[in-house]
């Protein structure tokens, strides 16, 4: 008995510290793109009390957040790259300047302001519930940078409200 209570406390013990060691992982990797990346490197200071950080990715100038719940049936997924090849920003800030939204007609797409971001707001239904994503670069005038980094945020199974907290707390 005493044989098979000290293999169950090494086992606790291994995957208590494999637990340890991944979480650790990921704020070092957070860490390092954060001081190696070329652009901003945005981290939501606010997430949805269910989800926890379940994957950090830092490739070349891409850098990936992946927010989850236990069950994994609702995310949230933070990309980011150096350039804005994705979007067309000159649109982006016209919009910016003059409120055209050439997606205006279209209720499942639009271009939006939110905070200091402004780009492409889609709503979708899926299977685990509301997909939303916002693909956006930062509002500055293209006078004051050279180019623009790509951002995007995408989430399953949350509400609108909470969607916008998240995007909303990015730093």
């Amino acid at each position: 008995m005493k044989r098979k209570f000290k293999r169950i406390h090494l086992l606790v013990f291994m995957v208590l510290s494999i637990m340890i060691a991944g979480c650790s992982s990921n704020e070092d990797v957070m860490t390092k793109a954060v001081e190696e990346l070329e652009y901003d490197v945005l981290v939501p200071s606010y997430i949805p009390a269910e989800f926890e950080l379940e994957q950090v990715i830092y490739e070349g100038d891409l850098f990936l957040l992946t927010y989850s719940n236990a069950d994994n049936t609702s995310y949230v997924e933070i990309s980011q790259r150096q350039y804005a090849r994705a979007l067309h920003s000159e649109r982006l800030l016209e919009y910016t300047e003059k409120g055209v939204d050439p997606y205006e007609a279209n209720p499942d797409l639009s271009y939006q302001m939110i905070d200091n971001f402004v780009g492409e707001y889609k709503l979708n239904d899926h299977v685990n519930g509301l997909n939303l994503s916002y693909e956006f670069i930062p509002a500055i005038p293209k006078t004051e940078i050279d180019w623009y980094p790509f951002y995007r945020i995408v989430s399953v199974g949350i509400d609108e409200e909470e969607f916008q907290k998240v995007i909303k707390s990015l730093e």
